[in-house]
């Protein structure tokens, strides 16, 4: 593992102001609830935030340099064992992965969705951690830093009202991690993996596709979507019983993915608003005003839906704002973060 570089006294006090925040409510602390206490401090907390390590720290979700106040400042791992008490939460993170790993391995799907995954309820990994019910507590900070992996996500709840975690395969890689440097290096190797060049198959190739020459093949980019396979899998086995015709929504579901892969920020602008204006009568809404204000959402995707019905008038712009003699800045990290419809389709999926 690369040495981190000291950190500052001042880089210090923002970290665990972060860190505070998010014990305190076991929501993501905003730059909006650090920033005033911060300057009273006589700190200048978007140049220290932005000198801290992004190994610690990420970047801004989109991909601003000034942060506004709305926006999360997620810790990574790292980040989170840095600060005083965090090293709580990191043993049961630590804890819980293993355990999950088991318990996906043992996991048997319905005969009729073999592509479902394993859903573990909060209630379970409160029993299994031996932590006390706290709507703020240890197990909601646990969900937001499982938001975050690769591997698994939470969204949506149970018949029950408890939330619950959805696990994917991919979780087997980190089953023998013991300490926060055994997973950070599995995770290393997994990203190092997806760096590696890969060729589309073919057409006109027949054969094993392991080897084509000297060239290795796979049938599918490696590269992160913007929905979640998972969310993508969760609907799927939604939509095999729903009464609804899911055939547009997994075409958007499908171009959006694309959009983003590739990079193409006006099309991703375009595909997450088509997709917005298209699910509200799945939560039984007229329009995404009302699912934003109507529907009952958790403190946590409430946040995500307030973002992404701020994002609507942001698309908007993108898609009728005419040529000028001004510079244009969109990116593709413009559009909300991945959490943010993930969040969404996952409540959609236990709809449909």
């Amino acid at each position: 593992m690369i040495e981190q570089a000291p950190l500052s006294g001042e880089q210090r006090v923002v970290l665990q102001m972060i860190y505070d925040g998010f014990r305190e409510r076991g929501t993501w602390t905003t730059f909006g609830d650090v920033d005033r206490p911060l300057r009273k401090l006589g700190l200048r907390p978007e140049r220290i935030i932005a000198s801290i390590p992004r190994g610690l720290l990420p970047a801004l979700q989109a991909g601003r340099v000034h942060p506004i106040a709305r926006d999360e400042l997620h810790l990574t791992l790292k980040g989170i064992e840095a600060c005083d008490g965090g090293q709580e939460d990191i043993a049961s993170f630590l804890s819980l992965v293993p355990w999950l790993a088991e318990r996906e391995l043992d996991f048997k799907p319905d005969d009729g969705h073999p592509e479902a995954a394993l859903r573990v309820g909060a209630n379970e990994i409160r029993e299994f951690l031996q932590i006390q019910d706290d709507p703020a507590g240890p197990i909601s900070r646990l969900r937001e830093v499982i938001n975050l992996q690769r591997w698994g996500w939470s969204g949506g709840d149970l018949p029950s009202g408890e939330w619950y975690v959805q696990v994917d395969r991919s979780i087997y890689r980190f089953a023998h991690v013991e300490t926060l440097d055994d997973y950070l290096e599995v995770m290393a190797k997994w990203e190092e993996e997806d760096r590696k060049p890969y060729t589309t198959i073919p057409d006109d190739f027949y054969g094993p596709v392991d080897t084509f020459g000297s060239t290795e093949y796979i049938s599918e980019s490696p590269a992160d979507t913007y929905v979640s396979q998972i969310t993508v899998a969760a609907i799927q086995e939604a939509a095999a019983q729903s009464n609804w015709n899911s055939n547009k929504l997994f075409r958007l579901i499908d171009e959006l993915n694309d959009s983003y892969v590739s990079g193409r920020a006006y099309s991703a602008h375009a595909m997450l608003r088509a997709l917005l204006d298209h699910i509200p009568p799945i939560l039984g809404c007229s329009d995404f005003n009302a699912v934003a204000n109507n529907y009952r959402w958790t403190q946590t995707d409430k946040k995500y839906i307030r973002r992404l019905a701020e994002f609507r008038a942001q698309a908007d712009d993108v898609l009728h704002r005419q040529i000028s003699t001004h510079a244009d800045f969109l990116d593709i990290d413009d559009i909300p973060q991945r959490a943010a419809i993930n969040a969404l389709l996952q409540v959609c999926a236990d709809s449909l």
